[in-house]
């Protein structure tokens, strides 16, 4: 992956940082994998530039709060 996304761990599930672009999803997915504890309740956004937002529609689980700058 050559964009920035990061993995938390919390007592009250995971989070993700940024979702990368759209053709890095597949392996952004296989690279956090070990590191998951269960379903993603939390995506948080930090920009919305493509290499922050490309892979959410790939990565985003049905129940995961999609957290962004409202503009």
């Amino acid at each position: 992956s050559i964009s920035n996304v990061y993995w938390i761990n919390t007592a009250d599930g995971d989070i993700q940082i940024n979702a990368g672009m759209g053709f890095e999803a597949p392996t952004i997915r296989s690279q956090l994998a070990e590191y998951r504890k269960g379903p993603l309740p939390y995506l948080i956004l930090t920009q919305g530039h493509v290499d922050h937002v490309g892979g959410v529609s790939q990565l985003r689980q049905p129940e995961t709060k999609l957290v962004a700058q409202e503009n």
